[in-house]
């Protein structure tokens, strides 16, 4: 009688890790998808970015100004800081 009821305990006590093992699968396969999403939304982002790397149609004529505006500034503030700062 004693090995029936612990094989009964035993058997739900393996069901349960069981379903806990079943649920861990399920939400790290989840997690792997949600991921993957994320990758394929930040691949998608690149790709409709693609004329501005390589210069042509709207996002390549922004792309141009804001590189010249980059330029510009690197060279002219400090010349304008020295030009404040010593005279």
């Amino acid at each position: 009688m004693k090995d029936t009821q612990f094989e009964a305990e035993n058997a739900s006590e393996i069901q349960s890790h069981s379903q806990k093992y079943l649920d861990y699968v399920q939400a790290e396969k989840e997690k792997e998808a949600k991921r993957q999403q994320q990758g394929f939304a930040t691949m998608f982002s690149a790709a409709a970015m693609a004329g501005g790397f390589h210069e042509t149609g709207k996002p390549g004529r922004v792309v141009v100004w804001a590189r010249n505006f980059c330029i510009l500034f690197a060279f002219a503030v400090p010349n304008l800081l020295l030009l404040r700062v010593a005279f």
